[in-house]
């Protein structure tokens, strides 16, 4: 085997212990080095980094945000997550997706219309 298809095995490997274990940060940091192999990567490793990073999202940058910019982009983004895992899901995995992403951008907009000015262009 390869240099970088056992580089690549080995943080695949990685990231869905981190994932076990809820180290999503871990998990992101595994997956950034898979992506930085320039190799197209597969259905599952999509599957982990989009997991990482809307965990990142809802275990740290939602809670964290103090502006209402901030929040309607988090937001946004997981709904945007959520979105691209239901693209691939299937039967009742891809309901809870889509349903997901739904309370994602519901939250971004709910939040957008009552912290923004109508003349923000996150609001576009």
């Amino acid at each position: 085997m390869s240099s970088p298809e056992k580089e690549r095995e080995t943080q695949v490997y990685m990231a869905k212990l981190a994932e076990q274990a809820e180290r999503y940060e871990e998990m992101v940091e595994c997956m950034k080095k898979v992506a930085k192999l320039d190799l197209e990567l597969t259905v599952e490793e999509r599957n982990l980094l989009s997991v990482g990073y809307k965990n990142v999202i809802d275990k740290h940058l939602i809670p964290s945000s103090t502006s209402g910019e901030a929040t309607v982009f988090y937001y946004k983004m997981k709904g945007d997550y959520y979105r691209y895992l239901a693209e691939f899901k299937t039967d009742q995995d891809r309901k809870e997706a889509a349903e997901q992403s739904l309370k994602g951008y519901e939250a971004a907009s709910a939040t957008a219309n009552t912290d923004l000015p109508s003349t923000r262009s996150v609001l576009v």
